[in-house]
């Protein structure tokens, strides 16, 4: 009897035991089974706590006028800087302008003292000449044949020529000094050339034949021209005299015309555009 009361608190504890043993791993089951259902919804707390809410109108709203801001400072930036570029294209060429009418000025006034020399002296030996019977052959062939000039007009239409054909006159942005500088070029430098075409023509067609047919202008002892002191008068007559003496008139004449209307008009032309240009660009 005594050897039963001992074995029954043994089966006791083990099945005791047994059943802690067992209540301890269905809670562990319990939370593997739970495990997959945690991690899902912690992974989906996660997913949400990243997520971007709807944007509304204003957000839009903002994004648009922030790169609407961006190209239109750009933009801006570019004409600015096209702007600058422009002003000093338009400025350079100003420069050059006012270079070539500087250049043409000088030659106008040259050509202009020489023309007024040249008359002065015609208008000095118009006397001799009217009374031609009293002067020697040779005397007044001398006369005559001082008398022989030609005049030629120079001018610089580079600058504006290249303008006009690339296009660059419109970085000119003043129309009147454009329409000044048009009309000087494209007009006024024309005009006096045929003037001078003309003149020329005369002194070629009308008095170097008539000197050559008349006068001794070629030494032939000491092969060279004698223009200005001509010796020998050709077969002399008061025909002659007087064909001599109309031919030096008209061309004298046209030489003044010349000198007096045309070459006085462009200089003063040549000299406005230099005052419009030196206001306009600040030029020295």
């Amino acid at each position: 009897m005594a050897e039963n009361t001992d074995k029954e608190p043994i089966d006791k504890r083990a099945n005791t035991q047994s059943e802690n043993f067992s209540e301890e791993i269905t809670p562990t089951a319990d939370t593997e089974t739970n495990n997959p259902n945690q991690e899902t919804e912690n992974m989906e707390v996660h997913h949400h706590a990243h997520a971007h809410g709807k944007k509304n109108w204003k957000a839009y709203f903002w994004e648009f006028l922030m790169l609407f801001l961006a190209v239109f400072c750009g933009f801006l930036a570019e004409y600015q800087l096209e702007h600058v570029i422009e002003h000093q294209r338009e400025k350079k060429f100003a420069a050059l302008l006012y270079i070539d009418l500087k250049s043409d000025t000088a030659g106008f006034n040259l050509l202009d003292s020489n023309m007024l020399k040249a008359i002065t002296k015609y208008k000095s030996s118009k006397a001799d000449l009217i009374n031609s019977k009293k002067l020697p052959d040779s005397t007044f062939a001398r006369i005559a044949s001082e008398l022989w000039s030609g005049f030629e007009i120079r001018y610089t239409p580079t600058t504006f020529n290249q303008m006009k054909t690339s296009g660059s006159l419109r970085y000119i942005h003043n129309d009147s000094l454009i329409a000044k500088l048009s009309n000087y070029y494209d007009k006024r430098i024309p005009d006096i050339a045929k003037h001078f075409d003309f003149v020329n023509e005369k002194l070629h067609t009308q008095i170097e034949p008539i000197f050559a047919e008349y006068f001794t202008i070629f030494d032939n002892s000491a092969e060279k021209f004698i223009w200005t002191s001509a010796n020998g008068y050709l077969n002399r007559s008061e025909s002659s005299d007087m064909i001599i003496k109309n031919r030096l008139y008209l061309y004298y004449f046209g030489v003044a015309y010349t000198r007096n209307v045309m070459l006085k008009r462009i200089n003063e032309k040549a000299d406005q555009l230099l005052k419009l240009l030196k206001e306009e660009y600040h030029l020295n």
